[in-house]
C-alpha cells in the first residue's frame, strides 16, 4: 500500500520481515511501484477515452424549464397583479451520418486502450522479472560472504597455528608471514564481499518500494 510509512511493512507480511520470500517480495513491489500505478492510470484513461468516443453514437438530449414571475403595481383602483408563466423545452441532436467519422475515433480510442494494457501488463512482467533477479542477486552475494567469511576464519587458524609451531621451533617464519599474507587477502575479500552483499540488499530493497536502509531480509 502507498500509503504506508516507508520503512513500514504490510499487516500480513511484517511478521516476517526477517524471512521475506521471493513472493512477498513481488508482492511489495507491485503494490509500490510508482510505475506500474502509473500504467494502471493510463489504462484507465484510455478505457475513459473510449466510452468518450462510443458516446458519440448515441444523442444529445437537452432539457430546461424557464419560470417568469411578473408582479404589476397597484392602480388606481388599489389592485395588483401577479403572473407566473412556464416555460419547458426540450431539444434533440442525433447525428446519424457521419461518413466513418465516429467509427474511425472509437477505433482509434479501442487501439489506444489496447496498448496501454499492453504497456501495463509489460511492466508488470518486467519488474517482477527485476525483482527475483534482485532476490537471487541478493542471496549469492549473501552465501559469497558467509563464505568469504568462513574463509578467513580458516586463514587466521592457520596464522595461529603457525605463529605456534613455530613457538615450539617446527615452522620458520616463511611459514608465518605465507600464513599472514592468506589472511591479508582472505580479509580483502571478505570486505569485498561485504560490501557486494550491502549493494545488492540496497538494490532489492528500492526495487520492492523500501528505503535502502530498511529493516528486512530473506
Amino acid at each position: 500500500d502507498s500509503r504506508l510509512e516507508p520503512d513500514r511493512l504490510p499487516s500480513t507480511i511484517e511478521p516476517r520481515r526477517g524471512q521475506l520470500t521471493s513472493d512477498d517480495l513481488v508482492t511489495l513491489a507491485l503494490e509500490r511501484s510508482p510505475e506500474t500505478r502509473a500504467t494502471w492510470l493510463a489504462a484507465e484513461a484510455a478505457a475513459a477515452s473510449l466510452g468518450s468516443a462510443r458516446g458519440a453514437l448515441y444523442p444529445d438530449i437537452n432539457g430546461f424549464v424557464a419560470i417568469d414571475r411578473i408582479k404589476t403595481g397597484a392602480n388606481t383602483g388599489g389592485v395588483s397583479v401577479e403572473q407566473t408563466t412556464y416555460g419547458p423545452s426540450l431539444s434533440v441532436s442525433w447525428l446519424l451520418l457521419d461518413f466513418g467519422g465516429r467509427a474511425g475515433a472509437i477505433d482509434a480510442a479501442r487501439q489506444g486502450l489496447y496498448a496501454a494494457n499492453w504497456t501495463h501488463s509489460a511492466l508488470i512482467s518486467d519488474l517482477v522479472r527485476r525483482t527475483l533477479q534482485g532476490y537471487f542477486a541478493y542471496v549469492g552475494a549473501r552465501g559469497l560472504n558467509d563464505a568469504q567469511q568462513a574463509t578467513l576464519q580458516e586463514a587466521e587458524g592457520n596464522l595461529a597455528a603457525a605463529e605456534e609451531r613455530r613457538s615450539v621451533g617446527v615452522a620458520t617464519i616463511s611459514d608465518v608471514l605465507e600464513a599472514r599474507t592468506a589472511v591479508g587477502q582472505a580479509r580483502l575479500q571478505a570486505q569485498q564481499a561485504e560490501g557486494s552483499m550491502v549493494s545488492t540488499r540496497r538494490a532489492l530493497a528500492t526495487l520492492v518500494g523500501l528505503p535502502p536502509n530498511a529493516r528486512f531480509d530473506v
